[in-house]
């Protein structure tokens, strides 16, 4: 869900929640996994690559889109603060490549990723203040995150069912 209507805008924040039922420790130690970090941003047979991840203050992730027979993209991830096991700040700059005879294209972004606890164990709170040349980009910044959390949930292990013992 973003906080913003209008995805025309080239300049957004953007908004996407997720409940999850394990404690925000949990998760937190998860995300910053190395392991689950490529299997989130990059999953095997896709055409991007998790090229560094240094996930720790000061820290640099960097993940190239590379498709065949299009122009890629590179997203450089800096980490400005982790405080486990609630909170994430980043920020992004996305560098899209649109053909040999376009300049760059350009989505930067100021990111804070939560883990609030709830009564069933935490909700995902992934905000972003989007900068954008083009406005379908903005759009495009929420659709990555709910691609993000649900390929995180798929890389949680299974939870123990309790027995009515």
């Amino acid at each position: 869900m973003s906080a913003a209507p209008d995805k025309t805008s080239r300049h957004c924040p953007v908004v996407v929640r997720r409940d999850i039922d394990r404690p925000p420790d949990a998760l937190s130690a998860t995300w910053t996994c190395p392991a689950v970090r490529r299997a989130v941003i990059a999953p095997e047979g896709s055409d991007w690559h998790l090229v560094e991840a240094d996930i720790r203050d000061g820290g640099v992730e960097v993940i190239q889109h590379r498709p065949a027979d299009q122009p890629g993209t590179t997203v450089t991830r800096r980490y400005a603060a982790l405080r486990p096991p609630r909170l994430i700040v980043a920020q992004s700059v996305s560098a899209i490549d649109t053909g040999p005879r376009s300049p760059h294209s350009v989505v930067a972004a100021q990111e804070l990723l939560l883990f609030k606890p709830t009564a069933a164990g935490a909700e995902l709170v992934a905000s972003s203040q989007v900068v954008s040349v083009q406005p379908n980009h903005v759009r495009a910044v929420e659709d990555a995150w709910n691609r993000q959390f649900d390929r995180f949930e798929d890389e949680l292990e299974p939870q123990p069912r309790e027995t009515g013992r």
